[in-house]
């Protein structure tokens, strides 16, 4: 069998990868917080929470950030933990907000219905 060389990636593609799956992590997040009847298997919310717990140990820096995310975080979790059963327009809302949290702790800027939810 043939070897295949794999040439290093820098760190422009690095961060266009990490971009890519975050958002897409993300995407579904929104969709469930936002339409729970689409979505009620206990295995898409234990990937959610698996998720969360990637980005909070492998991916947060300390600080400030952090804090913002970590709180962001757990909200989220205590949501889904309730999901989809307990799931009010007010906690749909709220969820929105903790995402656009995540973002920010990253550095990264959100967009929802043509608004830009700055980068921190």
């Amino acid at each position: 069998m043939a070897s295949v060389i794999v040439n290093p990636i820098g760190e422009l593609e690095a961060l266009a990868l990490f971009k890519g799956w975050f958002n897409n992590k993300m995407m579904i997040i929104l969709m469930m917080s936002q339409y729970p009847h689409l979505r009620r298997k206990q295995s898409g919310i234990a990937g959610q929470i698996a998720f969360f717990y990637d980005l909070e140990h492998h991916y947060l820096i300390e600080g400030e950030r952090r804090r913002m995310c970590r709180n962001a975080i757990r909200w989220l979790k205590a949501f889904f933990k309730v999901y989809p059963v307990r799931i009010s327009v007010g906690r749909s809302r709220k969820a929105l907000v903790m995402v656009v949290r995540i973002y920010q702790s990253f550095g990264l800027s959100f967009n929802w219905n043509g608004k830009t939810h700055g980068s921190v």
